[in-house]
């Protein structure tokens, strides 16, 4: 079939000829990294990444030293440059389709729906435990970097409170304190992070994303206010007995709701990038470096 549906101003549209898609490339109605599905295909994917391609005009070479100015008489002499509608219908059918493979969702008689509006990340399966792992490996991290940070900076500015901190009988010494404040210092670099860039080290090695329909970050006002839910709800102020409740609760309404509490009803979508050998080999860095921090925090407690 050469059936196109496109996602245009956020809304699946078509089908659409290559004729039709070679108009609406002319009329920059769509672009290079527009969303595109027809039937074959497992998934949206931008159009610069299917057999359409060929309907976007060439890259024009680099000028020599001295040439002149596109605009000039090269360019009148060609009537004004450029592709023309006709120009790229001609292409599409001077260049054969190859399909790519893959297959259409069992029950599925259209186009699949678009999570957000870029590849990669349409994956909306509940994936409880990808999106635990990714937040015990960023809280371990971060909780690492923070507190590494403020022992050298106390050992060296404040020595007095270097002692009574991390001293014998000291704060860092109490489990329960380490915990909770672990946890709360983690939620606001993971809050800034996601807020600028939809996901975290941790997040991101285990393939989780948290942004706009339209695949924007949803900002920082609102992932920091996504972490405090998250702290209250989902950790349980980082109290460990408390914790396990609350996680597990987080579980069964993910389970059943297919979305946790803390993003049912909000502007944002948690996706996840499709499984494959890339997620797999991500994985398993993942879990190593949740093993390799957790070693290494026993390691730096005892020295």
């Amino acid at each position: 079939m050469d059936d196109w549906h496109i996602v245009v101003d956020g809304s699946a549209r078509g089908p659409f000829d290559r004729l039709q898609v070679a108009g609406m490339l002319q009329r920059d109605e769509v672009e290079a990294q527009s969303l595109v599905w027809r039937e074959g295909q497992d998934d949206w994917r931008p159009l610069r990444d299917t057999p359409l391609s060929v309907l976007l005009p060439p890259l024009p070479p680099a000028l020599p030293m001295g040439a002149p100015s596109p605009g000039g008489e090269a360019a009148a002499a060609r009537g004004g440059g450029g592709w023309t509608a006709q120009d790229l219908a001609e292409a599409a059918v001077r260049v054969p389709m190859v399909g790519r493979g893959g297959h259409v969702p069992a029950g599925v008689g259209g186009p699949p729906a678009v999570v957000v509006e870029d590849g990669g990340w349409q994956d909306v399966d509940p994936a409880p435990w990808r999106r635990y792992l990714g937040r015990v490996l960023d809280t371990l991290a971060f909780g690492l970097a923070f507190f590494s940070l403020m022992a050298v900076a106390s050992s060296v500015f404040a020595p007095a409170f270097f002692d009574a901190f991390w001293g014998e009988g000291g704060l860092a010494n109490n489990m329960l304190f380490s915990a909770m404040a672990t946890f709360f210092v983690t939620l606001f670099f993971s809050g800034v992070l996601v807020g600028l860039t939809g996901t975290t080290p941790g997040k991101w090695l285990f393939g989780t994303r948290i942004t706009r329909a339209d695949g924007r970050p949803i900002g920082v006002v609102a992932a920091l206010g996504r972490e405090f839910d998250v702290y209250i709800r989902g950790v349980g102020f980082g109290v460990p007995v408390i914790s396990l409740v609350t996680c597990l609760i987080g579980c069964g309404t993910l389970a059943r709701e297919g979305s946790a509490s803390w993003d049912i009803g909000k502007p944002w979508r948690v996706t996840h990038r499709s499984g494959g050998v890339l997620q797999s080999v991500l994985f398993l860095v993942g879990l190593g470096s949740v093993l390799g921090i957790r070693i290494f925090s026993q390691w730096l407690a005892r020295t």
